[in-house]
């Protein structure tokens, strides 16, 4: 519904006898287990993405969280490669976009990824809670920028107080967005060597996240900030 004529809608509710409980619905591209309720399996992918994208709406009830999380995985040893989420209790009635940038912790490629999307809590979900999501997609590395050379783009200091700082490595210059944890962009700087700040003092304490990109617009990384004034 945000880009064509459907999109998929998740709700939690209450599955009476024999079962008398509350249930949050879940998707995946996986399979669930019936017996343990564990989410295995995926797909087959071999990518290191920098973030993944969708958007969405929401209406939890009571608090709720809803959530969005994709694990990388390494199906020969089961080790997870990589991690990328997104949560808020925030109720959303338009369409809004998320980025969910993804934390490595090992440096060989996945084998497997897994995407998991619900609507509440797992461990506290209320009843008629809902989320609809569209439009899910992932950004890589611009071609021709290896990850040593991505690692040579930084931030600092995290958090943040008043400015942010980028070192851009051997760029001449790059375009950086800074988006909040809904996804809506709060402001846009092109950087250089001689302009390497973006002010965040007039925004709220939280989470944020960032892209920077070439001229053309190419996605060439992405990460997140804290703002801790």
């Amino acid at each position: 519904m945000h880009s064509g004529s459907s999109a998929l809608r998740i709700n939690t509710q209450f599955i009476g006898f024999p079962i008398n409980q509350t249930a949050p619905g879940i998707v995946t591209n996986g399979t669930i287990n019936t017996t343990t309720q564990a989410v295995e399996g995926g797909q087959a992918f071999t990518e290191r993405p920098t973030a993944f994208t969708g958007w969405y709406q929401a209406t939890p009830v009571n608090g709720d969280t809803y959530s969005f999380s994709a694990l990388l995985i390494n199906e020969a040893n089961g080790d997870t490669v990589g991690r990328a989420s997104f949560e808020s209790t925030v109720v959303v009635n338009t369409w809004t976009q998320f980025a969910a940038p993804v934390t490595y912790t090992l440096p060989e490629n996945p084998t497997l990824l897994q995407i998991i999307l619900l609507p509440s809590d797992g461990l506290n979900p209320q009843v008629g809670s809902a989320a609809l999501f569209d439009d899910l997609d992932y950004e890589t590395l611009m071609v021709g920028i290896s990850e040593a050379e991505s690692s040579l783009i930084t931030t600092y200091p995290n958090p943040v107080v008043d400015q942010v700082f980028f070192n851009i490595g051997d760029l001449e210059f790059a375009n950086v967005s800074v988006f909040d944890i809904l996804g809506s962009k709060i402001t846009e700087r092109r950087l250089t060597a001689g302009n390497r700040s973006i002010p965040m003092g007039r925004f709220a304490n939280g989470t944020y996240f960032w892209q920077l990109s070439n001229p053309n617009g190419k996605l060439l990384k992405t990460g997140k900030l804290i703002l801790a004034k």
